[in-house]
């Protein structure tokens, strides 16, 4: 999540991938962390970038430059870890990137895990939804009602009101998000891995993915 943060790091393989999480997730729960886990990847990817961990903090936000060299030491890391908004980067002694994403609630946990999971699904679905007005993100699904208007009669009332403003949140319930939206719930547990091809499929019974916004039947892999 964090990009190539560190040169000449190592991509990681399936093992790797495994072997790194683990201990982290182990490091983690050894500092006091109530939630911590990873996004699940796609099934047939053998390829990592980076290990991405999603945690809630075992205290408050000033501790968190402690934790961070807490983390760092017990990865062997190299290099001082690499902060930007809630993700830190480390570089592990073997030189592979963990990115660490801070949330703040066990709700905020459920919907970031769930946005990671699965490769791009929330970001390929995400964009379907804004034809709708909807937004899928990292604090769930809402809504932008100002999509709705027509731009010339809010120019005619000179009454506008910012795109925050007109944002409302409906819920960052996962399990309903996923049935609000026709997708498989399972995609919703934070375990099961599905292939390219299952995620793509996943995507296309969505009642709001248009196939005419796309060239579906001259893609074989998603048709």
């Amino acid at each position: 999540m964090g990009g190539h943060v560190f040169e000449d790091s190592k991509r990681l393989s399936s093992e790797d991938l495994q072997l790194v999480t683990n201990h982290v997730l182990q490091i983690l729960t050894g500092l006091g962390c109530t939630k911590a886990g990873s996004p699940p990847e796609l099934a047939d990817k053998h390829s990592f970038g980076d290990v991405d961990v999603v945690y809630v903090p075992p205290y408050e936000i000033q501790g968190i430059k402690e934790f961070n060299t807490s983390v760092a030491a017990a990865l062997q890391s190299p290099v001082s870890p690499v902060v930007n908004g809630n993700v830190t980067s480390f570089l592990t002694v073997d030189r592979f990137q963990v990115d660490l994403i801070r949330v703040e609630s066990a709700m905020q946990y459920a919907t970031t895990r769930a946005f990671m999971s699965h490769g791009d699904f929330s970001a390929i679905l995400g964009n379907e939804l804004t034809r709708w007005g909807f937004k899928l993100g990292m604090d769930g699904l809402s809504i932008d009602l100002a999509s709705a208007e027509d731009p010339s009669l809010v120019a005619a009332s000179g009454y506008t009101i910012s795109r925050q403003q007109a944002r409302v949140h409906l819920t960052s319930d996962v399990v309903q998000i996923y049935e609000f939206l026709g997708v498989p719930a399972h995609l919703a547990n934070g375990i099961t891995r599905v292939t390219l091809d299952e995620m793509l499929r996943a995507i296309m019974g969505s009642p709001f993915f248009d196939p005419a916004h796309h060239g579906v039947g001259a893609d074989p892999a998603v048709s």
